[in-house]
C-alpha cells in the first residue's frame, strides 16, 4: 500500500538521521507509538521523540539546518512545525522532561517491511499522556485500560516516580465503571478491541492506513 510505504520512508529517514548523529536517539511516541499497542484508529502525525545531538530551541527548528537538507533532499517537504513525508505529517519532538528522556531510553525495537522503528513502551506512554494531561491524551489512557495488558509493577513504579498515581487512580474511578455500563450479555466490544489491539503492530499500521484513506474519500466526496 502506498501509504504504508511512505511511513515506513519516515522510519527510514530517521533511522539514518540517528546513524549520521544528527539525533542521537530517537523513539516513536504520540498516536502512531500507541497504535503499536492499542487498536487501530485515524491519524495523521507520527511524533518522533528525540535526542538532539545539539540543544533544543524548539521542536522542528532547533534540528535545522543539519537535517532540512538531509531530509528534503529526499523528498520531505516543510509545512509549517511538520515535516512531510509523502501523506505523512512528522514531527520530531526533543526529549526535555525527565519522564521522555527516560522513556526514550527505554523505548524497544519493532520491524515494520522489514524497517526497523524504536517505539516507546505501552506503559511510558501511558505516564507522558497522564503528565501532558489534555483531554485527548486522557482519552488515550482509557484506551490503554481497557484494550492493553499493561505491566501493572513497571507502570505503578513509573507513575509513584513521576507523582501520576493519582491521575491514574481518578481515571480508574471514574472513566471505567461508565465503558462497563454500555457492555451486555451478547456482545462485549472490549473484546473486540482487545483482540484488534492485540494483532501484529504492522498488520494494524495497515488498517490505520485503510481508514485514513476512507476518511480521505469521504471528506473529498463530502465536499462535491
Amino acid at each position: 500500500m502506498q501509504d504504508q510505504l511512505q511511513m515506513s520512508r519516515a522510519f527510514q529517514l530517521v533511522n539514518e538521521m540517528e546513524a549520521g548523529n544528527i539525533v542521537r536517539r530517537y523513539a516513536v511516541g504520540g498516536a502512531v507509538g500507541a497504535m503499536f499497542y492499542l487498536e487501530p484508529f485515524v491519524t495523521g502525525d507520527i511524533d518522533f521523540f528525540v535526542d538532539l545531538a545539539t540543544p533544543p530551541e524548539s521542536s522542528l527548528l532547533s534540528l535545522l539546518p543539519l537535517s532540512h537538507d538531509h531530509l528534503t533532499a529526499r523528498g520531505a517537504t516543510l509545512e509549517s512545525e511538520y515535516l512531510v513525508i509523502g501523506d505523512w505529517r512528522v514531527q520530531f519532538l526533543p526529549a526535555t522532561t525527565p519522564l521522555e528522556k527516560e522513556a526514550l531510553e527505554q523505548a524497544v525495537q519493532h520491524t515494520i517491511n522489514d524497517q526497523k522503528v524504536r517505539v516507546i513502551t505501552a506503559e511510558y506512554l501511558v505516564a507522558i499522556c497522564l503528565q501532558t494531561g489534555r483531554l485527548k491524551d486522557l482519552e488515550r489512557v482509557i484506551r490503554f485500560m481497557q484494550q492493553v495488558k499493561l505491566d501493572r509493577p513497571k507502570l505503578n513504579e513509573i507513575l509513584a516516580r513521576y507523582g501520576l498515581v493519582q491521575k491514574w487512580e481518578k481515571l480508574e474511578r471514574e472513566d471505567l465503571p461508565r465503558e462497563a455500563k454500555v457492555r451486555d450479555r451478547i456482545h462485549d466490544p472490549l473484546k473486540y478491541r482487545r483482540s484488534q489491539a492485540a494483532a501484529a503492530p504492522e498488520r494494524k499500521l495497515r488498517k490505520m492506513e485503510s481508514l485514513r484513506e476512507d476518511v480521505a474519500y469521504i471528506r473529498r466526496h463530502t465536499r462535491q
